[in-house]
């Protein structure tokens, strides 16, 4: 009988011992139901909101802090993550907060030296406390900025159970090459112009908006020369600046001003030309802002005759020959 009971008992806590393993394997082996794993909310950052709509944040992102304030608007704590973690393909940061709803805000890229957010204090600090500023001396900008995305969920229940909450990223600084060259083939020097962009795009808000700030001018981070073309080579001059958030309609402004003279050569409303593309093909199914949010990068082509005169035939922006009569200039 006791060679029984033994052998019973062992059979038992076989038994248990496989349920054991099932519960808590459950979670590494399914992918699509995790409700029954003893685990919190996972947040997970996408940045497919581009021109190529695919997921780029692995590859572009290095760093990630999200902003969690409690449902009446009160700054509650932060959380940040930066380096190789971001790069997992199963990569999540962890939600550590108590069940309750909340209110989140991501940005991706503070450095520190580019951009900088206020300092927040716990129970104090509101949403509209949270302002991300573009470092600046004096109204002006040369930089090569370091790259910023935003986010926001603007409610979320934590559960205490299992649960998932995608964050989608806005890009919010663009890259703007300008190239020079004459219609006739003559050699251009970078030498003989300055390049600059204004705009009031210095202090983002909460929610991804622009506040007010006064205008700011940037400046080319790099300019040269660049010579194309194999049988009659062509020298182009070019020059890229760096910009905050570009919003539809806004006073943003492209100059290009000769050196010897300060005469202008080329005085334009930068956010009105790049509408020009219509979107790069996407016209009817984008709005104008959603595509100022996906491109990054834009380059403009203007045509000079000898005297260095802007030729208001044609300019070519992001590969698109964008041509002009009279009376559309």
């Amino acid at each position: 009988m006791d060679k029984c009971f033994y052998m019973l008992r062992n059979k038992i806590v076989y038994a248990l011992l496989i349920v054991l393993v099932g519960v808590f394997s459950a979670c590494s082996i399914m992918e699509d139901d995790r409700t029954d794993c003893p685990e919190e909310c996972h947040i997970r950052f996408k940045y497919d909101y581009n021109m190529k709509f695919a997921n780029a944040f692995a590859n572009e992102v290095k760093q990630v802090a999200l902003y969690i304030f409690d449902d009446k608007g009160h700054f509650v704590k932060f959380q940040t993550d930066e380096g190789k973690a971001l790069k997992a393909d199963d990569y999540y940061m962890s939600l550590n907060v108590a069940p309750g709803k909340y209110h989140l805000v991501a940005w991706a890229g503070l450095d520190g030296e580019s951009f900088n957010a206020e300092t927040l204090t716990p129970g104090v600090s509101t949403l509209t406390n949270l302002k991300v500023a573009l470092q600046h001396i004096n109204g002006e900008s040369n930089k090569d900025l370091h790259p910023l995305w935003h986010g926001e969920v603007s409610e979320i229940t934590v559960t205490g159970q299992y649960q998932e909450q995608i964050v989608s990223l806005v890009k919010d600084t663009h890259r703007v090459r300008v190239m020079l060259q004459n219609i006739n083939g003559v050699s251009v020097d970078n030498a003989a112009f300055r390049f600059e962009i204004t705009d009031d795009n210095s202090l983002i808000n909460y929610d991804n908006s622009l506040i007010p700030n006064g205008r700011l001018t940037y400046y080319p981070y790099i300019t040269g020369q660049n010579t194309v073309g194999d049988i009659q080579s062509v020298t182009t001059v070019y020059a890229e600046m760096h910009t905050s958030r570009l919003i539809a309609g806004s006073q943003s402004r492209l100059r290009i001003i000769k050196a010897e003279d300060s005469s202008v050569v080329i005085d334009i409303p930068l956010t009105a030309y790049l509408m020009l593309t219509e979107m790069e093909g996407h016209k009817e199914d984008m709005s104008a802002q959603e595509y100022l949010d996906r491109q990054d990068e834009y380059s403009l082509v203007f045509f000079l005759d000898d005297n260095l005169s802007w030729l208001k035939i044609q300019i070519i922006i992001n590969g698109w020959t964008v041509r002009f009569n009279s009376s559309e200039l």
